[in-house]
């Protein structure tokens, strides 16, 4: 079996069919599988790696069919990983921010300088809580 058109669908060697879409005066329409413009008299599609075209047989269909799907498949699974990545990374930034106000509050409570601290190996666990004598140490104002 061969793709074939039956009155208003095109049918594939594999029986899978989509209804003919006729376009404006009725000499033409689109391959429902690949869009490729057909007259009317023409009952196979003209496009040579379509699925309905007269060269496809039932193997070939197959294969794009499961090449298609799986494609969508790799394609689903790269989503997800960009959507777990994207919940890592708010998550990963959150903690990080939590730990910064929890070391900044600490250092406001201490009077100790936010410059130095964020010098240091805050984020390890090893906070530098330095207090200067000069309020204009790192020269910046803090008035």
């Amino acid at each position: 079996m061969i793709a074939h058109r039956d009155g208003d669908v095109m049918v594939l060697a594999t029986g899978d069919s989509k209804p003919i879409e006729w376009q404006q005066d009725g000499a033409w329409f689109a391959c429902p599988w690949c869009r490729t413009g057909q007259k009317a008299h023409e009952d196979t599609c003209p496009n040579p790696a379509c699925v309905a075209s007269q060269w496809a047989n039932e193997q070939y269909v197959r294969d794009v069919f499961a090449r298609l799907t799986a494609e969508d498949a790799r394609r689903e699974r790269a989503r997800d990983e960009v959507e777990a990545l994207a919940r890592s990374d708010a998550a990963s930034r959150a903690a990080r921010q939590a730990a910064w106000s929890k070391a900044a509050h600490e250092a406001s409570e201490r009077g100790a300088c936010l410059v130095c601290l964020r010098k240091s190996p805050w984020e390890g666990g090893h906070p530098r809580f330095v207090r200067h004598r000069n309020p204009d140490h790192h020269g910046r104002s803090t008035a």
